[in-house]
């Protein structure tokens, strides 16, 4: 686990998720930027917003966080839910 309060190199990769399974499909390749809000009151514990050049459609995505401290490389994941809890 890094330690979040020292420098570390941090990269970001984002993946097409089976809804079924939850096993990663394809790496996405088009992400342009990617914010997360975490909201422990909320059901979904959060939100994310991702922006890309072309449309993944209606999916899961899972973004996962690299990071590189002291020679020692981590990941750290993050799914996104395709539909907020109670929309219709």
């Amino acid at each position: 686990m890094p330690d979040w309060t020292k420098s570390m190199k941090q990269s970001f990769e984002y993946y097409t998720v089976d809804p079924t399974s939850l096993a990663d499909i394809d790496k996405i390749g088009t992400i342009t930027s990617a914010s997360f809000d975490r909201d422990s009151t909320a059901e979904t514990l959060g939100s994310a917003t991702i922006d890309a050049i072309e449309s993944t459609g209606e999916t899961y995505i899972r973004c996962y966080l690299n990071t590189l401290q002291k020679g020692i490389a981590r990941s750290e994941e993050h799914t996104s839910d395709p539909k907020p809890p109670l929309m219709e």
